[in-house]
């Protein structure tokens, strides 16, 4: 059975936040297999992605990948954000590049200006800013189909002043409402120390609740005096997106 876009996805955010899986060399003999190898490359990260959702491609190369796409159409302009599309690097007119001569790799959009990938050697697998990379080739996934996630709704029921939200490696993070306003702290590692309290602002808010959006991050929900709704996201890179 064909999987879905949202779980290619999330599989691939899965790798990303588990720091067992970032390699710290080229070396990797097994690369489309992260799961039993702890280690991937860009292309081999997508094939497992792939497979994960029911779609085996074997163990491919970004050049391989992008001659699929551009055999099946759906070019995307490189500036557009679209959930679950797949960026090239190196490619030739979109039909793929010459190995050892055109710098190769592959990432996926994740629609809201971020892309995770295997990024190199030192960094692993990762968020970025679509920006880190000159991406030169963007394809709608072929394989995949199905909507964006939608952002979780989450409203305080009830007056709450304090809220806790357990991160996906397993650390806390405290939200509470003081003077009006929203301040936070997080563990530094799971059942590890606390972090001082830092201000997340806000105004008038008098409740507070919280959870983890379906890109992994934390969606943060209060309700001002004058009974409206806000939310505050945290956005891949760590920022928040601020009250709204």
């Amino acid at each position: 059975m064909v999987g879905t876009l949202q779980g290619f996805v999330n599989y691939e955010l899965a790798i990303a936040k588990n720091d067992a899986y970032r390699y710290g060399s080229w070396d990797c003999s097994d690369r489309c297999n992260p799961e039993r190898s702890g280690c991937a490359d860009c292309s081999g990260l997508v094939c497992a992605a792939l497979r994960n959702q029911g779609v085996d491609v074997g163990c491919l190369g970004s050049f391989e990948l992008a001659r699929i796409c551009y055999s099946k159409g759906g070019l995307i302009p490189t500036g557009v954000n679209e959930y679950g599309s797949l960026l090239f690097m190196g490619i030739n007119q979109g039909r793929g590049g010459i190995p050892g001569v055109d710098p190769g790799h592959v990432g996926t959009d994740l629609g809201n200006g971020y892309v995770v990938h295997a990024l190199s050697h030192k960094w692993g697998i990762l968020v970025t800013p679509k920006s880190w990379v000159n991406w030169s080739g963007h394809y709608r996934n072929v394989w995949l189909t199905g909507a964006p996630p939608k952002p979780p709704i989450v409203v305080p029921k009830g007056r709450k002043l304090i809220v806790l939200v357990r991160n996906l490696d397993g650390h806390l993070e405290e939200f509470r409402i003081v003077g009006g306003a929203c301040a936070h702290r997080w563990q530094t590692s799971p059942g590890g120390p606390w972090s001082n309290y830092a201000s997340l602002g806000g105004t008038n808010l008098v409740s507070i609740d919280g959870t983890l959006g379906p890109d992994n991050h934390v969606v943060i929900c209060a309700v001002d005096s004058a009974n409206a709704v806000k939310y505050n996201r945290q956005q891949p890179s760590g920022a928040w997106t601020g009250w709204h």
